[in-house]
C-alpha cells in the first residue's frame, strides 16, 4: 500500500473474486478471503480518504463456465444478484468484470445483456455504488469472441482495453505503431470507431517479458520460451546482474522507435544466478519505462480517452 501514490490515481479495482458458472461465487480462495480482509479494508479506506474510488473485479477465464453462465437466466440472476450484495456490503463504488474466454462462443450479445441488467440491478440497489466497467481484449473492436463493443459500451460506464502482450513472442507486447498484428494506435482508432472516447480507458502494461533467443536481433525467434515476466524493478535489477557477472557484454539497451518501446539484449552468463536470464543463450527483455508510458499517455490525452488502465 505505500508504494501507491493515491493523489495520482482515480480508481482502485481490488483483483479478484471467481465466479463460478452457476453464478455463485468462489469464497473459500484467497481472492474472496483477501477482499473481505483487514488489508483491504484499510487499502478501502485510504483510497476514499483520498478522493479515489474502489471497485471489486469479479473474475472467470473458464470458457466453458462463461458459456454456461451466459445461457441461463438463473444463473445470470445469481450472478447480479451476487455482484450487487458484495458491492453494496463491502462499501465500494462499483464493479469491473473480467471475464476472458477462448474463442468464439456466439454470446457476445448475451454478455453485453447481462451487463445491462447488472448495471441496473447496482443502479437500484444503491445508486453511489454503481459504477460499473468491463475489461475486454484488444481485438475486441472486430467482433467475436464474448464481445459486440457497440452495444456493450452502452451498458457500463467504462471499457477498459487490454492493451498488453497482443503480439506475442519476441515483440513489443504494447506498441505505439508499427508492423505488427495490434498497435495502441490501431486499437484505439477501432474501439473508438464503436464507442465514445470519454467510456474508453486504455489499458496498458506495467511490467516487462523476457526470452531466451537464438540471435540478438530484435523480434529474433524464441528458443526456449518465455524466462520470465518481472516488473521494473525487476527489469533494473536483472540488468545490473547481467552486467555485474558480464562486464562489457552486459545488457544492450536499445529503443525501437516504431513502436516507441524500449528492448534489451545480452548472453546469459553460464553461471547466471540472474532473474529472468537463461545461461549460455541470447535473452531479450521487452519492457516499458517512463519514455514508451509517456508516448501512451500522450496518445490517451490526444484522443479525449477517459484515462490509463495500468496492470
Amino acid at each position: 500500500q505505500s508504494d501507491i501514490q493515491f493523489n495520482l490515481m482515480s480508481t482502485i479495482a481490488y483483483f479478484s473474486i471467481d465466479v463460478n458458472s452457476d453464478g455463485s461465487l468462489v469464497t473459500n480462495n484467497a481472492g474472496y478471503q483477501g477482499y473481505w480482509s483487514r488489508q483491504a479494508t484499510n487499502l478501502f479506506n485510504t483510497a476514499h480518504e483520498n478522493g479515489d474510488m474502489v471497485v471489486a473485479t469479479f473474475e472467470d477465464f473458464s470458457t466453458s463456465s462463461i458459456a454456461t453462465l451466459l445461457q441461463s437466466p438463473s444463473y445470470e440472476a445469481t450472478f447480479v444478484s451476487n455482484v450487487v450484495s458484495q458491492v453494496v456490503s463491502r462499501g465500494v463504488d462499483g464493479a469491473n468484470i473480467d471475464f476472458e474466454p477462448t474463442g468464439d462462443g456466439g454470446l457476445a450479445q448475451n454478455f453485453s445483456s447481462l451487463m445491462g441488467q447488472l448495471h441496473a440491478a447496482m443502479i437500484a440497489a444503491a445508486p453511489t455504488s454503481s459504477y460499473l466497467s468491463v475489461d475486454v481484449y484488444a481485438s475486441a473492436y472486430q467482433g467475436g469472441e464474448l464481445y459486440n463493443i457497440s452495444t456493450l459500451a452502452p451498458a457500463v460506464d467504462s471499457v477498459d482495453v487490454m492493451t498488453y502482450n497482443m503480439n506475442g513472442g519476441t515483440q513489443p507486447g504494447s506498441p505505439i505503431n508499427g508492423p505488427f498484428n495490434y498497435t495502441d494506435t490501431g486499437v484505439v482508432n477501432g474501439f473508438l470507431s464503436k464507442m465514445p472516447a470519454d467510456k474508453l480507458i486504455l489499458g496498458i502494461p506495467y511490467y516487462a517479458k523476457s526470452y531466451s533467443t537464438t540471435t540478438n536481433t530484435f523480434g529474433a525467434p524464441v528458443q526456449d520460451g518465455l524466462v520470465g515476466v518481472p516488473y521494473y524493478d525487476g527489469v533494473l535489477n536483472t540488468f545490473a546482474c547481467v552486467g555485474q557477472q558480464n562486464g562489457a557484454h552486459g545488457p544492450v539497451i536499445n529503443w525501437d522507435s516504431t513502436s516507441q518501446t524500449p528492448w534489451a539484449y545480452w548472453w546469459g552468463p553460464s553461471s547466471t544466478g540472474c532473474s529472468f536470464s537463461d545461461p549460455n543463450t541470447f535473452d531479450e527483455m521487452y519492457y516499458e519505462n517512463a519514455q514508451s508510458l509517456e508516448a501512451k499517455y500522450a496518445l490517451v490525452n490526444s484522443d479525449g480517452l477517459r484515462g490509463i488502465g495500468i496492470w
